[in-house]
């Protein structure tokens, strides 16, 4: 394990957390003024971070956030990236996957984007917004020929329609960085007809072009073991580093052989707020604690995270033990007295 990397990593975890948690509640006010200020003193690594972290937020519960969108572009604004253009595109494309067209017309308006000809000819966004829209079209009436057992060229139509969402893939990507909507679109078509080796060319393409897109590590990932029987360790770490608070590993960490990956990953996600009572990740970092008697490996990376975290998960996950949580607290209870003895622990 490299120690020097390990502190700087829990440090950047330590304020997603908190971003994640205003986020959560809905604290948008506070939010904005949190990432001016991070803004200010954090280094671009670290302001990358948010503004992925963000753009991942709105994506996996969109609905919710929908009317946000605009602050988390004009926070953009103000921030020293290069990648601000490429941001705004993918929330637009966002916007269009999820049929809010209205809002992401309203959006290019708003930034002078549609029309700047320095950024991408209005002519040409017109053009590949045509053309997606029209294979989305031919993709309802393949979905609906499908559903018809007496259809004779469904073949025919697929493959047709399987050579538009590549080409519109490849497109997308060229333009704007982000095609999950057609990506899903020819995951269905090629699965539906078993064509696996096609689509996990499309997928490692999707990938490599976008390795510091979530979705499109997830993709692969999922893909290859469901389909192909493969893990890929490079992959998960990947999907982690880029959103340490995914719960992919509570899905995945037993077919991985590296333990100590398993406890890196458990306790990343425990730092945020939703796993905070989760039964399944507490009863995880259990078995894995239990595990350290026999290997000194495992034993040394247990006290490395416990000793970065243990200032702030005292107070936040150990202070005081509810009967309202009795099921998950027997876990967490366990765990408090391997990692810091029988003292100091407070049951109501």
């Amino acid at each position: 394990m490299n120690k020097t990397v390990r502190p700087r990593y829990a440090y950047q975890s330590r304020l997603l957390t908190m971003i994640n948690e205003l986020s959560l509640r809905g604290k948008w006010t506070e939010l904005k003024i949190g990432l001016k200020f991070f803004n200010k003193v954090l280094t671009k690594y670290y302001i990358d971070a948010y503004w992925k972290f963000l753009f991942q937020l709105a994506s996996r519960d969109f609905p919710r956030y929908i009317e946000c969108i605009p602050q988390f572009i004009d926070c953009l604004h103000s921030m020293n990236l290069n990648k601000k253009k490429e941001v705004i595109y993918s929330v637009v494309f966002l916007l269009f996957s999820k049929n809010y067209f209205n809002q992401g017309i309203d959006l290019l308006k708003m930034y002078h984007l549609a029309s700047d000809s320095s950024l991408m000819a209005k002519e040409k966004y017109v053009n590949v917004l045509t053309k997606i829209l029209n294979s989305d079209l031919d993709f309802i009436k393949w979905k609906y020929e499908i559903s018809k057992e007496s259809y004779e060229d469904e073949n025919q139509l697929a493959q047709q329609l399987a050579e538009k969402c590549i080409f519109q893939i490849q497109l997308i990507v060229d333009t704007y960085d982000l095609a999950d909507n057609q990506i899903n679109q020819l995951m269905e078509i090629y699965t539906y007809y078993k064509k696996i080796n096609e689509l996990h060319e499309v997928l490692l393409a999707y990938s490599a072009k976008n390795s510091d897109y979530l979705n499109a590590q997830k993709y692969l990932f999922e893909f290859e073991l469901n389909y192909m029987n493969l893990i890929s360790t490079e992959l998960f770490q990947n999907i982690t580093r880029l959103n340490p608070s995914d719960g992919l590993i509570l899905k995945y960490h037993q077919y991985f052989q590296n333990v100590i990956l398993s406890i890196d990953c458990i306790f990343e996600i425990l730092d945020y707020y939703q796993w905070k009572y989760s039964k399944e990740c507490w009863s995880c970092l259990s078995i894995l604690i239990k595990q350290s008697d026999k290997i000194d490996a495992i034993r040394d990376c247990i006290l490395e995270n416990w000793n970065l975290r243990k200032h702030y998960w005292i107070p936040y996950h150990f202070k005081l033990f509810s009967k309202i949580y009795e099921n998950i607290d027997i876990y967490r209870f366990s765990i408090a007295i391997m990692l810091m003895g029988p003292k100091s622990l407070t049951f109501k």
